[in-house]
């Protein structure tokens, strides 16, 4: 186990290491899987960490989007959402843009840290298997109101809690909510992340949630079959 300074270039494979927060651990992490790269670009230019990915630097990420996980599997979701990933020498930048035709009803249940109920609240989440190994990973999510809570989730979410969330990461996220929706930017060091590096490039898994309370939807990057 290492934690080298990152490459230039820092591609990611979108190969989730567990099973969403709120499915039976194996038939959705086996529906998950997938050989797909996703090549995580550099950051072009500067960003300010204000929940508003509106800078150059950020448009010049092209957005990756969702599909429904539940409660029915590969349709569109009723709202939009878009996510931009990328990175910096010394942090892993995720931008959530979440739509939402009524903003009014957008659900916060908590200020408190490590104290988000999945799924009774807004949230947006942020898996990371850094060493690709399918088998751990850390979770990284927030509510509309900037809460933050992480945590750790090993031996494929078998085990009982399948997230442990004791520790607490280091690691940032603002929020934003306007008249179309809210949006979320997360910056997560690499010191938080452990990794490898292998022939000059960084390889892990990574995926990506939505989760709209007042629609019971979830969705998810890369698509993950309920």
């Amino acid at each position: 186990m290492t934690q080298p300074t990152p490459p230039p270039e820092l591609p990611a494979v979108t190969k989730p290491p567990t099973a969403p927060l709120a499915a039976p651990p194996t038939a959705a992490h086996a529906g998950a899987r997938t050989t797909e790269l996703l090549p995580i670009p550099r950051l072009t230019g500067p960003i300010q960490l204000d929940g508003i990915p509106d800078e150059p630097a950020w448009q010049a990420v092209t957005p990756v989007s969702f599909t429904t996980h539940w409660p029915e599997f590969g349709k569109a979701p009723r709202e939009p959402t878009e996510a931009r990933i990328a990175h910096d020498e010394r942090y892993l930048y995720v931008a959530f843009r979440n739509g939402d035709s009524k903003p009014d009803t957008i659900k916060v249940t908590t200020l408190k840290r490590d104290s988000i109920d999945f799924p009774s609240q807004d949230l947006n989440c942020v898996l990371i298997d850094s060493f690709n190994d399918n088998e751990n990973s850390l979770a990284f999510y927030t509510n509309p109101a900037g809460v933050r809570s992480d945590g750790a989730i090993t031996h494929d979410a078998t085990v009982t809690p399948a997230l442990v969330s004791d520790p607490n990461f280091f690691w940032d996220v603002v929020t934003h909510r306007d008249a179309q929706g809210w949006s979320s930017e997360f910056r997560i060091p690499f010191s938080t992340l452990r990794y490898n590096v292998v022939d000059g490039k960084v390889t892990m898994g990574i995926i990506l949630y939505r989760m709209i309370p007042r629609l019971a939807e979830l969705s998810t990057f890369p698509a993950i079959e309920a």
